[in-house]
C-alpha cells in the first residue's frame, strides 16, 4: 500500500511533467545523453531517451553494488511499464533517472540484507552475520547518492513507523514499501 503511494506520487509528477512538455518545443535535437525537452526552466528527457540517461547514470555508478548483482542495461519497469503509467509519459525530468538508479542500489542492498546467501557462498550464521553487516554498512551511503534529496533519519523514523505496523522489520518494510518490480527485480542485470 506504502509502495503504491510512492509510485502514485512519483507518476503524478512525472504526468504533471509530462503535460508541461506537450506544451514545449524541444531544446536539443540530438539523441544524446542531454535531455532534450525544456518546459518552464526544466529540462526534461524525452521517452526514446531514457535508457540512454539510465546507462549514463549507472555506467560509473559511485558505488558498488552487492556481489553479482549489475544494474540492468535497460532502465527499471518504472519508466515504461503500464501498470505504473509510464508508458504515457512524455518526458522523465533531470535527475530523474539518478533518483531511481539510487533507489535500485538501495533494493539491491535491501534484498541482500534480507537474504544474506545471496553475496556469500558459506550459509552459516556466522556468514549471515557478516553479509548483514555489510548490507547495512552499504544503506548508509544511500543519502550520499546522486539523485537522493532527504535525511536518513526522517526516512530511518517513517520506515520504523512503517515495520511497525506491518509487524515486519525496518528492511523487511522498506524492501516491501519502496523495492517492487517496477524497480528491482533480483537477478536482473547487464544481460537484459
Amino acid at each position: 500500500m506504502q509502495r503504491q503511494a510512492w509510485l502514485a506520487a512519483a507518476v503524478v509528477g512525472a504526468v504533471a511533467g509530462g503535460i508541461a512538455i506537450g506544451a514545449a518545443q524541444s531544446a536539443n535535437a540530438s539523441n544524446s545523453d542531454a535531455p532534450s525537452l525544456e518546459a518552464n526552466g526544466h529540462k526534461f528527457y524525452a521517452p526514446g531517451q531514457i535508457d540512454g540517461a539510465w546507462r549514463a547514470v549507472t555506467k560509473d555508478y559511485p558505488a558498488a553494488l552487492p556481489a553479482g548483482v549489475t544494474f540492468p542495461r535497460k532502465a527499471p519497469g518504472f519508466f515504461h511499464d503500464a501498470a505504473t503509467g509510464g508508458d504515457k509519459i512524455q518526458g522523465w525530468e533531470d535527475g530523474f533517472p539518478a533518483t531511481i538508479a539510487a533507489q535500485y542500489w538501495r533494493c539491491a542492498w535491501l534484498y541482500d540484507d534480507l537474504h544474506p546467501t545471496s553475496s556469500i557462498d558459506a550459509g552459516s550464521a556466522s556468514a549471515s552475520a557478516h553479509a548483514d553487516a555489510l548490507a547495512q554498512a552499504q544503506l548508509q551511503q544511500y543519502v550520499g547518492l546522486p539523485g537522493v534529496s532527504l535525511g536518513e533519519s526522517q526516512f530511518s523514523s517513517d520506515m520504523a513507523t512503517i515495520a511497525q505496523k506491518m509487524g515486519v522489520s525496518k528492511a523487511q518494510a522498506e524492501y516491501q514499501v519502496n523495492c517492487g518490480p517496477e524497480i528491482y527485480v533480483p537477478g536482473n542485470g547487464a544481460g537484459e
